[in-house]
């Protein structure tokens, strides 16, 4: 039965089975639930180092949020910034995104953004850059951005068929959040991506009480169905805080609010 406080029991009994913590954030048409176990260990690997846990979770809330921010704005296109030269100075590369953005809402004033600095390998960056509805990159975009570097670069947007919803773009602007973490350091800029105000999900907060790990997952998979949603990406037995992901997305996505353009 549910509490009136937000707690469910699987059992009358509070002491059978584990209690897990379940954060709910609402993404516009999506919908993702963080696990954690309160009682029994859940599935943490107790002999997992301490230091590498914490840059696991580091990066995993980094890429979560970034794709939750996609998610609420309902991104169905993607702008890239490139450079002609060798770019190499992220603070320089974040005024320019910043100066770049200022000036799109001279003329789009409703211009709203999640961006993400993409590290190549020979230390180039470049801005790939989540919206919502059409702007004109050609004959506004391209201009403006070549005049605030002061030389030549490109403005790309992909179109809407490329992705077919937010949910593509969320994860592909997310692989590179993982970029520059493959040798086991943080990189040094505290900052690899930006957003617009306001983009942010709506949470609530549960406890599942007298549920092994398989009960769990299965109320889970049970709550995803009863809202008309379908599970897109589940992770389980995670090495650090946050020890279960399941992101969910409708069955047949309705479109999303327009929180772009002019």
């Amino acid at each position: 039965m549910d509490g009136s406080d937000g707690d469910i029991f699987l059992s009358g009994d509070r002491t059978k089975g584990s209690h897990w913590r379940i954060t709910v954030r609402r993404c516009g048409a999506s919908v993702r639930y963080s696990v954690n176990s309160i009682k029994d260990g859940g599935w943490r690997d107790a002999s997992a180092d301490d230091a590498e846990r914490k840059r696991l979770y580091v990066i995993f809330r980094a890429i979560q949020n970034l794709r939750d921010r996609v998610l609420v704005l309902g991104a169905d296109r993607m702008i890239t910034l490139t450079y002609q030269e060798n770019m190499q100075d992220m603070a320089v590369a974040i005024r320019h995104l910043k100066a770049f953005v200022k000036g799109v809402r001279k003329k789009y004033k409703k211009f709203l953004f999640v961006a993400v600095a993409e590290l190549q390998k020979r230390g180039a960056i470049h801005w790939h850059i989540a919206v919502r509805g059409y702007y004109d990159a050609p004959y506004f975009m391209l201009p403006l951005w070549r005049g605030i570097i002061g030389g030549l670069g490109s403005v790309h947007i992909t179109p809407p068929r490329k992705f077919g919803n937010s949910m593509q773009i969320a994860f592909y602007i997310g692989k590179y959040m993982g970029k520059g973490w493959e040798d086991g350091e943080r990189p040094k800029y505290k900052h690899l991506y930006l957003v617009s105000r306001g983009l942010k999900p709506d949470i609530s907060k549960l406890r599942l009480y007298g549920a092994n790990s398989d009960e769990m997952v299965a109320w889970l998979q049970a709550r995803v169905r009863a809202e008309g949603k379908s599970v897109v990406h589940a992770s389980f037995n995670m090495p650090y805080r946050e020890q279960g992901s399941v992101l969910a997305y409708p069955l047949r996505p309705a479109a999303a609010p327009y929180r772009g353009g002019r």
